[in-house]
């Protein structure tokens, strides 16, 4: 992941948590708010982080997760994951996905405020599903 992405932060700021400074801490926070973090591509062909420069993906298999737990909701961050699970997963999931902005730095139109704003609504709000 990239230093400079806002992820974290903002995860960590949603639910009030201490700053995220370990893998340990990303864990903590993860477990204990019941939340999943799972890549919506096993493998592709990218250069550098470049959304744009995305070749040949493949779906993860999200169905053993989704049978396994109580999958309520799926949210996807940024345009491209959103995108990729909408053409590659979402039918096989069964479960409609919620486009959130990208935390990345490069997604100057959000500052980390409005990223919180946003994400705090959607990780907060009742399943509608």
């Amino acid at each position: 992941m990239n230093s400079r992405n806002r992820f974290w932060k903002v995860l960590s700021r949603v639910y009030g948590a201490m700053p995220i400074e370990s893998i340990d801490d990303r864990k903590k926070l993860i477990l204990n708010n019941n939340l999943a973090l799972w890549d919506v591509l096993a493998s592709c062909w990218i250069t550098g982080a470049g959304d744009h420069s995305i070749l040949f993906p493949t779906a993860n298999d999200l169905s053993p997760l989704i049978a396994g737990c109580a999958i309520k909701r799926i949210l996807c961050t940024g345009e491209k994951a959103f995108s990729l699970y909408q053409k590659l997963c979402a039918q096989a999931a069964g479960i409609t996905a919620l486009r959130l902005p990208s935390t990345s730095a490069r997604n100057a139109a959000f500052s980390e405020d409005r990223l919180f704003a946003v994400y705090a609504a959607a990780l907060n709000q009742p399943n509608t599903d």
